[in-house]
């Protein structure tokens, strides 16, 4: 993290990357910012999520704004509300864990 302003802003630096389903540039995310503002309206909080450095002529753009729309808008918002990850959510970390796990092990045989 880069900038912290509690109750107001979070900005995460992406200081390296490896998007391994792209074709192109697999590191595309590296010095991106993906940057979480916190406000109030109406007693209630409001959320902006922006990926700053993830413009329309990146490679994984469409399905990466396709992916960060579901995790802030269904999973966070899940999340927030009831205290719990939701099913999407859970089944995500464990498919990345495995493949994670996967590839873990294909280092170890190399």
């Amino acid at each position: 993290m880069i900038e912290v302003i509690p109750d107001k802003k979070i900005v995460w630096l992406v200081t390296e990357n490896k998007l391994s389903w792209l074709n192109k540039d697999k590191e595309e995310w590296t010095n991106t910012k993906m940057i979480f503002e916190i406000s109030t309206q109406d007693e209630k909080t409001i959320l902006h999520f922006t990926h700053e450095g993830l413009v329309p002529e990146k490679e994984c753009f469409a399905m990466c704004e396709k992916g960060w729309t579901m995790i802030v808008k269904d999973w966070l918002f899940h999340f927030i509300g009831f205290g719990t990850a939701s099913g999407e959510m859970s089944k995500a970390a464990e498919i990345r864990n495995r493949l994670l796990e996967d590839r873990i092990l294909e280092g170890k045989h190399q």
